[in-house]
């Protein structure tokens, strides 16, 4: 992957409201972002927002628990000095999450909850 093309999906991650593309070229994107032999200057960022890729999922309502389990296993790690890494996994999740139920009202119960579980306030997503 060269930077230019880096830069194109990095943005389409960052502001895409349909991330139904994730779910049609998952196998591609697995294969081609997620490995660890690109030095880009945007690689990492491109991993951690696309890390729950890993899960396998297939966009199907099946995909609904592991991303569920995802989500709860992050959430325990989420602290201040880890918010790049942790926040664009779980705003990723949260997305796809939202794509599968497909419903706006997702994203704001899991904001809510996180809320809730953590004590603090904390942006997600935009």
């Amino acid at each position: 992957m060269n930077q230019y093309a880096a830069a194109i999906l990095l943005t389409a991650l960052l502001g895409s409201e349909d991330v139904g593309f994730l779910f049609k070229h998952a196998a591609d994107l697995r294969r081609s972002c997620l490995s660890e032999m690109h030095s880009i200057p945007q690689a990492d960022m491109i991993r951690n927002w696309l890390h729950p890729l890993k899960l396998d999922l297939n966009g199907e309502v099946c995909d609904i628990e592991p991303l569920v389990t995802f989500v709860k296993s992050e959430l325990e790690h989420l602290e201040w000095s880890s918010m790049l890494e942790t926040g664009a996994k779980l705003c990723t999740s949260a997305r796809l999450l939202c794509h599968l139920c497909n419903t706006g009202q997702l994203l704001r119960v899991f904001i809510t909850q996180a809320l809730d579980s953590r004590g603090g306030w904390f942006v997600l997503c935009g």
